[in-house]
């Protein structure tokens, strides 16, 4: 064949639409393939890199730093009673509840009720890439709290306890605003915290004194109802008179006894004998009425004491309990003071006047070394595989 038919062959080989342009092709990517993976792999998804960052929107950042602190109730000494100023502490399981507090769905919505997000990010100054209810984000709940999670940062510094908010927006005051309506819903979750710590605090001693308050009011009931059934206000008061007006019927009995003996002794026939007999039976009669009034059956005075002062000792233990139960109440109380937690602003968010946002060289540097590696990757993975093959 001439040299003239053979270039004529191979340019049919490269007509449109031949099955021979695929065999080209496939030889091109085969000798170039190096070109081929450094193109597709490194310089398109750079150039598109580069592209995007140069037509995406700014973005400015609202920054705010906090802490949560909570009143220490242990006595400290050296340098932390230095550290510990008037018995204030950081909390540090508190500053973590607070800062997932507020990268929650609770957050969100408490958030959402006061600043229409869906409009903050949405702005005409949005890119296409970045701004909500785009291809990358729905237009659900659940793609508006993903959204919300890129938009906020919070950090924590482990040595300090000091908590870093930012925020990020279109506008600086939509970022600003966002910064404040956090710290002050993080503010109220605080509060609720606290108030729900103070009820569980007093919940069990003020059920104990409420206890106490009806054990008491019942012991006093049922010492009235005594009292009144028994028609007998102290009846150890009552034990102690009858006691004395049994000592003086003794007494003049003994004495009537004594003058009764005189006169028998004296004048045995004496008419004054039998006045003087009858006089000393009354008070005997009077003496025997009296103690049996005091003791000797079951409604004496002495049985009624028995139950008396064990009614009286049950108001006694009840009153202590009633006492003992206030003291707690207000020890809970007390406590509950010192477990208080406060969220402190120690940096105002800021409105910014420059957009930090996107870092613009970082993003298309990162996506440059990125790209670049795995084009030196796959180009070794390939070449080795060639060799193995025997291909050139």
């Amino acid at each position: 064949m001439t040299i003239e038919s053979q270039m004529a062959v191979s340019n049919i080989s490269e007509i449109p639409g031949s099955g021979s342009r695929k065999e080209s092709i496939k030889e091109l990517m085969s000798r170039h393939y190096a070109r081929v993976i450094f193109l597709i792999v490194f310089v398109v998804p750079t150039t598109l890199s580069l592209v995007y960052n140069l037509i995406s929107a700014d973005r400015f950042v609202s920054e705010a730093q906090f802490v949560v602190k909570g009143v220490n109730s242990t006595q400290v000494g050296g340098l932390s009673m230095l550290l510990r100023t008037f018995g204030i502490s950081r909390s540090n399981d508190d500053s973590y509840a607070i800062e997932n507090y507020l990268k929650s769905r609770d957050a969100l919505g408490s958030l959402q009720q006061k600043i229409d997000l869906r409009e903050v990010y949405s702005r005409p100054e949005s890119d296409f890439l970045t701004r909500f209810h785009s291809f990358l984000y729905g237009n659900t709940t659940e793609s508006l709290f993903n959204y919300y999670l890129d938009q906020i940062e919070v950090e924590r510094n482990a040595e300090s306890g000091v908590s870093t908010l930012r925020v990020s927006a279109y506008r600086a005051d939509d970022a600003k605003n966002i910064a404040d309506t956090l710290l002050a819903l993080g503010e109220t979750r605080v509060n609720d915290m606290n108030a729900r710590a103070r009820a569980d605090a007093l919940k069990l001693s003020e059920n104990a004194l409420q206890f106490s308050e009806a054990r008491l009011a019942q012991s006093e009931r049922t010492l009235t109802l005594y009292r009144n059934s028994e028609l007998l206000v102290d009846p150890a008061n009552e034990a102690q008179m009858s006691s004395d007006v049994i000592g003086k019927l003794y007494t003049q009995t003994i004495e009537e006894q004594i003058k009764l003996d005189q006169m028998m002794r004296a004048a045995s026939d004496s008419p004054g004998i039998s006045a003087q007999k009858l006089r000393v039976e009354t008070l005997r009669e009077q003496l025997a009425a009296a103690e049996g009034k005091l003791v000797g059956n079951d409604g004496s005075l002495a049985s009624k004491i028995g139950k008396y002062e064990q009614l009286v000792f049950e108001r006694e233990l009840a009153n202590r309990a009633y006492e003992a139960s206030v003291n707690a109440v207000n020890q809970a109380r007390e406590e509950a003071l010192r477990k208080q937690i406060y969220l402190q602003t120690i940096v105002s968010p800021h409105l910014p006047d420059k957009a930090t946002r996107p870092y613009r060289f970082h993003n298309v540097f990162t996506v440059g070394l990125l790209t670049l590696s795995s084009a030196i990757m796959l180009y070794l993975l390939v070449s080795g595989s060639r060799e193995h093959l025997n291909l050139h």
